[in-house]
């Protein structure tokens, strides 16, 4: 209370009587209070609305990674390890892919290392999970790679089973020696 009658005391020292005050003090509160009840509830739907995304962002990573393994040898033929079919070669080399590979390939060993593949399968699940969840991208641009498969009429899908496989071919035999 002492903050309210200093607060009148100040406005009447202005000429400010107290009958204009207290209404819109109290018109003050009450904004406050409802705005304050908006905002958590705006809070609380923002809230629901990341954790919807964040739902259907790990099913459709979850889906994705399922169609695409039944995919990859679409792509690759088995030549321990799994190879780019020539007819999709052109898409690392038209682009620059290619070159990128080759200028990064010292990180990217280094990044599937880190890893700590036990086998040749578990160097691949971890490039096919760089590649589907976008990682790549901190290693390579991918603008110019994305822009020819579009215009060849090719997807996402595409995309991704290509550059993983093209990437099994280059770092997985320098992780094992074993592998020719």
């Amino acid at each position: 209370m002492d903050l309210i009658s200093t607060a009148i005391g100040a406005f009447e020292y202005l000429g400010i009587t107290k009958e204009r005050v207290i209404p819109n003090l109290i018109m003050s509160v009450i904004v406050y209070w409802l705005l304050a009840k908006k905002v958590d509830k705006f809070n609380n739907t923002l809230e629901r609305i990341k954790q919807s995304i964040l739902e259907i962002h790990t099913t459709l990573k979850a889906k994705l990674k399922v169609d695409f393994d039944q995919t990859i040898d679409k792509y690759g033929q088995a030549n321990s390890p799994m190879v780019l079919k020539d007819e999709f070669k052109q898409y690392v080399t038209k682009t620059s892919i290619e070159t990128q590979v080759e200028n990064k390939r010292g990180e990217l060993i280094n990044w599937l290392k880190e890893q700590k593949p036990d086998t040749g399968i578990d160097a691949q699940d971890r490039i096919s999970n760089l590649v589907i969840s976008g990682e790549i991208e901190k290693f390579l641009d991918l603008t110019q790679y994305k822009q020819y498969l579009y215009k060849k009429g090719k997807t996402l899908k595409d995309m991704h089973g290509i550059l993983t496989v093209y990437l099994f071919e280059k770092l997985i035999p320098k992780i094992f020696s074993d592998i020719e």
